[in-house]
C-alpha cells in the first residue's frame, strides 16, 4: 500500500497589519506582534510582512519590513501593553508572535489597487520579486482581467488610450474607435472610486469627456469578473449605436 503523499503548504508568509504607531514601536523594540486567535492558523508561518496603512502612517499603503518568526504562544489580550480594554476584551485570546530578525525591503511593496488588507498567507519567496500587494497575493488588477477578456472577444480595441480635451490629457482604460466617435471603457475599483473626493473628480472628468463626444461605460469590480458574453453584449450595444468600429 502506497503512502499518501503529503503536500507541504508553501504559504509560509503571513501579511499582517500595523494598526497603531505603538504597535510598530512594540514590534521594533520587543520583536513582538499580536494577532487575534480567530484570524489565523499559525502552523507553518515562518515570516510575517507588516503592512502600514495610510490612515496611520504618512508614507503608508505599503510593506517595507518583514520579520522571521522564532516562535509564538497564546496569550490573553489583557497581557498586551499600550491598550485600554474592557474586562471582556482582556479575556480574548491572541497569538503573540516573537520575531527573531527584522528585514527591510530595498523596494517597498505598494498597494496600488487600494485593496483592503487582511490577515492572509502567501509565499515568502515573492517578497523580493513583486512590486505591488496585488502581485503578492497573486491577484490581477481589474484592467488586466478586462484586457484578457477583450483579447478573447477578438474585436479591435486600444488599451490606455489617451485623448486631449482643452489642453488636458485624459487616459481611458480601454477604447473602441467607432465611426461616430470613441467608446471608452473604465474599470472602477470599488474602494478607489467610492470616496467623495474621487466621485467628484470622476463626475467632472466624465462630463468633459461626454461633451467632447466620447461615450463611456463604467464597469464595477463585480461586472469585470462576469462571463465574457455578458460584458460583450453591453459593449456591442454601444458600438452599434456609434455605427460600428472603424476597422
Amino acid at each position: 500500500m502506497r503512502k499518501k503523499k503529503i503536500i507541504k503548504d508553501k504559504r509560509d508568509l503571513l501579511v499582517g497589519v500595523i494598526k497603531r504607531k505603538s504597535d510598530l514601536k512594540l514590534l521594533l523594540e520587543r520583536r513582538s506582534y499580536r494577532i487575534p486567535i480567530k484570524k489565523v492558523n499559525p502552523e507553518g508561518i515562518k515570516y510575517i510582512a507588516f503592512y502600514l496603512p495610510s490612515k496611520i502612517f504618512k508614507n503608508g499603503k505599503r510593506i517595507e519590513i518583514y520579520g522571521r518568526v522564532s516562535s509564538y504562544k497564546i496569550i490573553k489580550r489583557g497581557y498586551l501593553p499600550n491598550l485600554v480594554l474592557s474586562m471582556a476584551e482582556k479575556s480574548e485570546d491572541y497569538f503573540n508572535f516573537y520575531i527573531e530578525k527584522i528585514f527591510i525591503l530595498k523596494d517597498p511593496i505598494i498597494n496600488k489597487s487600494h485593496m483592503r488588507i487582511t490577515f492572509k498567507r502567501t509565499e515568502s519567496a515573492l517578497l523580493r520579486r513583486v512590486s505591488t500587494v496585488a502581485m503578492l497575493y497573486d491577484i490581477k488588477p481589474l484592467e488586466d482581467i478586462m484586457n484578457e477578456k477583450l483579447i478573447k472577444w477578438g474585436k479591435d480595441f486600444k488599451r490606455e488610450y489617451s485623448v486631449k480635451i482643452v489642453n488636458k490629457k485624459f487616459r481611458l482604460d480601454f477604447a473602441f474607435l467607432c465611426r461616430k466617435g470613441i467608446l471608452g471603457i473604465e474599470c472602477d475599483s470599488k474602494k478607489w472610486h467610492s470616496t467623495k473626493r474621487q466621485v467628484e473628480r470622476d463626475r467632472v472628468r466624465d462630463s468633459m469627456l461626454k461633451k467632447a463626444g466620447i461615450t463611456l461605460i463604467h464597469l464595477k469590480e463585480n461586472e469585470v469578473i462576469m462571463p465574457l458574453k455578458d460584458i460583450a453584449e453591453k459593449i456591442e450595444e454601444k458600438i452599434e449605436k456609434l455605427r460600428g468600429l472603424t476597422s
